[in-house]
C-alpha cells in the first residue's frame, strides 16, 4: 500500500493535468494520421483506373522494355 504525503497529492494533480494535455494532442495526431491515410487510399483508387484506361485507348505507342 502506498502512502501519500500532502505534497504528493498536489504533484499528482500537476502530472495528471500534463497527461490530459498530452492525451489531447495524441488524439489529434491520430485523427490527422487516419485522415491522411484514408485520403491517400481514396485518391489512389479514384485516380488509377482512369489513367489505366486512358493510355491504352489513346493510341499512344507502348514503350518497349528492350533497348
Amino acid at each position: 500500500m502506498l502512502k501519500f504525503i500532502a505534497w504528493e497529492r498536489s504533484f499528482e494533480k500537476r502530472v495528471m493535468k500534463v497527461r490530459e494535455r498530452e492525451l489531447k494532442y495524441q488524439k489529434l495526431n491520430y485523427r490527422i494520421e487516419a485522415r491522411d491515410t484514408t485520403s491517400r487510399l481514396i485518391t489512389k483508387h479514384l485516380a488509377c483506373p482512369p489513367i489505366r484506361l486512358y493510355y491504352p485507348l489513346s493510341g499512344r505507342r507502348r514503350l518497349s522494355l528492350s533497348p
